[in-house]
């Protein structure tokens, strides 16, 4: 047991280490179960809000859901959206109990001090989220966080040139003030919940 533990250490270190990419050991694979089945139900959410795939964007091939953002009613513009630090919950989040609940664990597990937007992201089979950095104030303030609701086998997670594939269960905190990019090289689609944290 106790080599085991110290093998567990050894690798959160090594992510630390890395500094783009830290994996955070989590169990709630039956949860995440019932999250899958929340979102594959309700699968004709994905794409009706397309904030994030303006004109030049390097996401025009995700599909989202935004449970969590800026407030909507403001009128804000393209930039002011981008750069805006509250938060609020969106209608959506009425339909995704379960996912709901899943956020709220992992914010508390991370010990959340703010919680900013809150992404369920798909891309499918064959999809590339492009090379970008996301500038603005978001990620001055947030840290952002992945939590993989599907990912197998060839969903590569690329930051500063460090490839890193992501699996069904992990939690990720990934750096975005550097180039990043995604591939999906799998036959399922990636499912992502994406969340900004402050801890």
């Amino acid at each position: 047991m106790k080599e085991a533990n110290r093998r567990q250490t050894l690798e959160s270190l090594e992510y630390d280490m890395r500094l783009n990419f830290t994996l955070f050991k989590i169990n709630h694979t039956l949860k995440l179960l019932t999250v899958l089945r929340e979102i594959n139900q309700n699968d004709e959410f994905f794409g009706i809000n397309r904030i994030r795939q303006y004109a030049g964007s390097a996401h025009t091939e995700v599909d989202d859901i935004l449970l969590r953002g800026p407030p909507l009613s403001m009128g804000l513009t393209m930039m002011e959206l981008m750069n805006a630090i509250d938060c609020e919950w969106y209608q959506s989040v009425n339909m995704f109990p379960e996912t709901y609940e899943m956020v709220s664990w992992i914010t508390h597990y991370l010990g959340c001090k703010k919680l900013g937007r809150v992404i369920i992201t798909k891309l499918a089979p064959g999809g590339v989220i492009y090379p970008h950095i996301d500038e603005g104030e978001v990620p001055k303030v947030y840290e952002r966080f992945h939590y993989v609701i599907q990912g197998t086998s060839g969903n590569i997670f690329t930051i500063d040139g460090r490839q890193q594939e992501m699996r069904t269960g992990q939690l990720w905190k990934v750096n975005v003030r550097k180039e990043h990019s995604v591939v999906n090289q799998s036959d399922r689609d990636r499912i992502h919940l994406i969340m900004d944290v402050v801890a």
